[in-house]
């Protein structure tokens, strides 16, 4: 292992460490207390605060429908206001993903797609039409949890959760969850193996998509830092296969890094 490949697992375990010391219980854990402490993030004066609230109901998967109708209200009350400031587009846009975790079409869907239509923030639209689309992505990855869970999966709810946005074919899920492999490669080998059979399902058939190319560079270099041997095989694949030199460079990246 070469000494660049040494540093980068060094990096990749002080991240880990520093996640582990700073969040308690699981990443998508809802208790009532963290209910409680997003409830008063969203009602605080700073701005900054209530973006936070969002980005960490995202990031964690917090679903609580009190906290999704508070967004909600927020989002119906103020996205055609203050269009030219950024600080409350990105509010506005933050508040359109975090909605979207909810996995709740009928109750939120029209409004994501109202804001995508009539707003005039061109940064507002693009988010909110991502969000609009989201939603069937956790819509499904809920369902996958459920099923898992009902037949006592030995994957954990993270683990199925990440197998569920994989086969999702949707490229902002998949692009999320291979980010958080590559910054956390000690992952599962069965959610590994599911990442690297997408990869190749769909390195040639990604319709010219940069968002799917994207979502599978960075699969690339997911696999490449999971330190797996058996995924040099699979990188191997990618590089004869796919037409994109883009593609190549990151799958010959992850191959260094393995």
């Amino acid at each position: 292992m070469n000494p660049e490949t040494i540093l980068h697992r060094m990096a990749c375990i002080w991240v880990v460490t520093c996640l582990v010391l700073t969040l308690t219980g699981s990443s998508f854990a809802d208790s009532d207390q963290d209910v409680e402490k997003y409830k008063k993030m969203l009602a605080s004066e700073s701005i900054k605060v209530r973006i936070d609230a969002a980005k960490y109901i995202v990031r964690y998967r917090i679903e609580d429908p009190a906290l999704f109708e508070t967004m909600k209200d927020r989002l119906a009350g103020g996205y055609a206001q203050n269009q030219t400031n950024h600080h409350h587009m990105d509010e506005m846009a933050w508040y359109c993903k975090a909605i979207a975790v909810s996995g709740d079409d009928a109750t939120y869907g029209n409004l994501l797609r109202e804001v995508t239509r009539k707003t005039s923030s061109m940064n507002l639209k693009r988010h909110c039409g991502n969000s609009a689309k989201q939603i069937a992505v956790y819509a499904k990855v809920k369902e996958a949890v459920d099923t898992q869970t009902a037949t006592k999966s030995d994957l954990t709810q993270e683990e199925i959760e990440y197998i569920a946005m994989l086969r999702s074919k949707d490229p902002v899920a998949m692009r999320n969850v291979a980010k958080k492999l590559y910054r956390n490669p000690s992952a599962n080998d069965v959610v590994t193996d599911v990442m690297g059979e997408e990869l190749l399902g769909t390195c040639t058939n990604y319709g010219g998509d940069r968002n799917m190319l994207d979502a599978l560079a960075w699969m690339c270099k997911a696999l490449g830092a999971s330190g797996k041997d058996k995924y040099h095989a699979t990188l191997e694949q990618v590089i004869s296969k796919t037409r994109s030199e883009k593609l190549k460079k990151y799958a010959r990246q992850g191959i260094g890094l393995l």
